[in-house]
């Protein structure tokens, strides 16, 4: 079946709907005559960081019988499936899935943000302080609303299980929500899955368990892709890489089995949900390209793991008592080579020279000082303090740093906070994204937009996804 939709969040609140009624309607429903035993047993979040939807058309006539095939022979496939807001990075969509609501609510402005109050750099997940362990045990700080899991342990009165496994520790942790039961995720300093549990604070002994077997070494010595340099020493930098490779996503489902296994999901008549990020899409496209043969390599290694994983919930809990979503955070900036062809525009906008840039002309204008505090795409901060110290008035100089950010080669638009303060903000194609996407107090006092076929980048992350086009926000879905 073949839905078209123009709207992922409408999507994501009809999902909570829906999964809340049929997983806790109890004797019969009348529309649709649901039972009590009709309630899946388990839902299945199978999430990509990134994953754009033409991606998935390309690769789809290559698809395995009882891989992805089976989900889109099976399921509801939205095929016109995209975010409408205009910060498209992997955290802020990830909390979009999870809760069903945009930045402008929860707060997840970017995958970072600059936090005046501390003046440093803040991501949605931070380090407990007085830690003794600063890799195990992370928080998500200022984060707005309940997820889907969220909800379901407050309706189930905490009888529904609620398990998040990443690679990434900030997936694991957004996903998870604030009722987790369990999230999990890859510690690429020690070659271990490491994670927090609701009652003992740590992980299970079964992690334990695992991490034993050093999954990942046994790939010491190999290489996916033809002129990789294969490692032959298991240390941080082999764990880092390896997150980036088919064989992680391997190592995230098998993991996923194991908790599963050990925790008995499904195994009762409380609907436990098991949320799955693949930080390795995103890796791979940022290294070698979103249109590269290695991202098309990873789509066809992760239909085979895929392939493994459904049949292993065949045989546990039964196709049939399980609820599976497959989707994605984001999509790509096609690759620069397939740009130029197609006669489009296309290049990289790096976010320090844009900010050195951005200073030198407002000090030209203004007088000498330091009118930009940080920059963390797509949200600039301006200096208050400057400002405060100025002649002029923060309106006037939020105008001008905007009018001589437009001519910075690869901007496409800048807004001000100021504009959304009166309620002001001309009108454009993105403005509603962007409106979507601005969090008051925590977002730029510019927020800064790329042309079509540009990026941002930095030394920190490479390329920086976010824009509001097309071939990022369209993603595929399949229920």
């Amino acid at each position: 079946m073949t839905i078209k939709w123009n709207n992922l969040i409408k999507t994501k609140q009809i999902l909570i709907l829906a999964v809340s009624i049929i997983v806790f309607s109890s004797g019969s429903f009348t529309a649709a005559s649901i039972a009590v035993s009709q309630r899946p047993k388990v839902v299945i979040f199978l999430l990509a960081d990134q994953f754009g939807y033409n991606t998935f058309s390309q690769c789809a006539d290559k698809f395995q019988p009882n891989g992805f095939r089976q989900l889109l022979d099976n399921g509801a496939n939205f095929t016109a499936c995209k975010y409408s807001g205009a910060t498209n990075q992997t955290a802020c969509n990830l909390s979009v899935i999870a809760t069903g609501a945009y930045p402008w609510s929860t707060g997840v402005v970017g995958n970072e943000w600059y936090d005046r109050r501390k003046q440093k750099i803040s991501k949605p997940v931070a380090i407990e302080e007085n830690s003794a362990d600063e890799g195990a045990i992370g928080n998500v700080t200022p984060f707005y609303g309940t997820t889907i899991g969220d909800e379901l342990k407050i309706l189930s009165k905490g009888q529904s299980r609620v398990v998040s496994i990443s690679t990434a520790q900030s997936d694991a942790l957004l996903l998870a929500g604030k009722c987790k039961d369990e999230a999990f995720w890859w510690d690429n300093r020690s070659g271990n899955f490491i994670g927090v549990n609701r009652i003992s604070k740590s992980a299970p002994a079964w992690v334990g368990n695992f991490n034993s077997r050093r999954y990942s070494e046994r790939f010491l010595g190999k290489k996916w892709i033809t002129g990789a340099e294969a490692n032959t020493i298991a240390d941080e930098s082999f764990y880092t890489r390896f997150i980036g490779t088919p064989w992680s996503n391997q190592m995230l489902f098998d993991f996923a089995k194991e908790s599963i296994e050990r925790e008995s999901l499904g195994q009762d008549d409380w609907t436990d949900i098991v949320n799955i990020s693949f930080p390795a899409f995103e890796i791979v496209g940022k290294n070698y390209g979103s249109d590269s043969q290695e991202s098309f390599e990873l789509v066809m290694r992760f239909d085979q793991s895929l392939t493994d994983f459904l049949q292993f919930l065949d045989t546990k809990i039964g196709l049939a008592n399980c609820l599976i979503v497959f989707t994605a955070a984001h999509g790509a900036v096609p690759s620069g080579e397939i740009s130029k062809v197609q006669g489009n525009e296309t290049g990289t906008i790096d976010a320090r020279s844009f900010c050195n840039q951005l200073d030198a002309s407002l000090s030209s204008k203004l007088g000498k000082a330091n009118w930009v505090e940080a920059f963390t795409p797509p949200n600039l901060y301006l200096n208050l303090s400057a400002i405060d110290h100025s002649t002029f008035k923060q309106p006037d100089v939020e105008k001008l740093a905007a009018r001589l950010g437009r001519s910075i080669t690869g901007v496409a638009e800048i807004y001000t906070a100021f504009q959304f303060f009166m309620n002001q903000v001309p009108c454009g194609p993105q403005v509603s994204g962007v409106q979507k996407s601005y969090f008051w107090g925590r977002s730029g006092e510019l927020y800064v937009i790329p042309k079509p076929g540009f990026s941002f980048a930095s030394a920190d992350n490479g390329t920086v996804c976010g824009s509001p086009y097309n071939y990022e926000t369209q993603v595929p879905l399949i229920f």
